[in-house]
């Protein structure tokens, strides 16, 4: 087993925060979560670098007024937002 590289430790950093629910300050909820009841629990900083979209989305007054908002995704399915995510 080789030395992990800075980039292999960052990256496996991050999905254990997901993983672990870890400093995480956005819930996100799919179209079709009244049928789960459940909310899929994200980072702001990781949407936001990875998505213009969410930037725009946690950008705004509304979001961050919010200590710890829901966005509801409507179009998504439950598995297409834990797929997304993931």
């Amino acid at each position: 087993m080789g030395t992990q590289t800075n980039k292999e430790l960052f990256m496996g950093g991050l999905a254990r925060a997901l993983k672990e629910q870890q400093q995480v300050d956005v819930r996100l909820k799919a179209g079709d979560s009244y049928k789960f009841g459940v909310s899929i629990s994200a980072h702001k900083l990781v949407l936001s670098a990875r998505s213009e979209v969410f930037k725009k989305i946690l950008e705004s007054d509304e979001i961050k007024a919010t200590t710890k908002p829901t966005i509801t995704l409507s179009e998504l399915k439950h598995k297409e937002l834990e797929a997304f995510v993931e």
